[in-house]
């Protein structure tokens, strides 16, 4: 057996509790050191005739470890917020190989993050919205950009859809894009340059009824 122990060890026939029995016939003992702290398990094996040997492996993780979004991925996550909408987030983590945590889980190896999933870490682990993030740089909605120019809303989105611009007081200006706040969407910076020539003539009005309490 000492001679042609690997090549018993190797067959594929073989089944596991006859590879005991072979370990039982050459090893005395084996303990086992847990270093929580290291992540690792230290294993001391005494063989019969009195060679001893130590091996280091990882510990295994713990089922709700595997499903644990690493940090690095946090990170990555929480820097990409401040110039990046969810969708644009999700792209980026999938074009770099990261996979959501749930991935661990039997079949679910092929999942990929979504701007849903996206929107899940941003509110499990505490970060910071796009949408603050955007108002501490003096950003404006939809609202209270019109209200500053004085004109309606639907005004106001009519123009930006229409790429015109307008002049006010501050340097600089932006606004969210219409939406509901769920879907994250971007923010559209307007230039205090008045109307754009090359946006064209703003549109005709259907009627007076129709831009009524919006004219300018």
């Amino acid at each position: 057996m000492t001679t042609d122990f690997k090549k018993l060890w190797a067959d594929p026939t073989l089944p596991n509790r006859e590879r005991k029995r072979l370990l039982a016939h050459i090893i005395e003992d084996v303990t086992l050191v847990k270093l929580a702290s290291e992540g690792t398990t230290k294993i001391h094996v005494r063989s019969k005739g009195g060679k001893t040997e130590t091996l280091t492996t990882l510990n295994p993780k713990s089922s709700a470890a595997q499903v644990t979004t690493p940090k690095t991925t946090v990170d990555l996550v929480d820097k990409l917020l401040d110039h990046h909408i969810y969708d644009e987030i999700a792209d980026v983590l999938n074009k770099r190989g990261l996979r959501p945590d749930g991935s661990a889980r039997s079949g679910k190896q092929n999942s990929h993050f979504t701007a849903l999933r996206v929107g899940y870490l941003v509110h499990e682990y505490g970060l910071r919205s796009r949408y603050d993030r955007l108002r501490d740089q003096g950003m404006l909605t939809n609202e209270e950009m019109a209200a500053r120019l004085g004109i309606h809303v639907h005004t106001f989105v009519r123009w930006a859809e229409h790429g015109h611009q307008a002049r006010i007081q501050r340097p600089r200006v932006s606004v969210r894009a219409p939406g509901p706040e769920s879907t994250d969407q971007a923010v559209q910076p307007l230039e205090p340059v008045g109307r754009s020539s090359e946006a064209g003539p703003a549109p005709a009005r259907k009627s007076s009824r129709a831009t009524r309490g919006g004219a300018v």
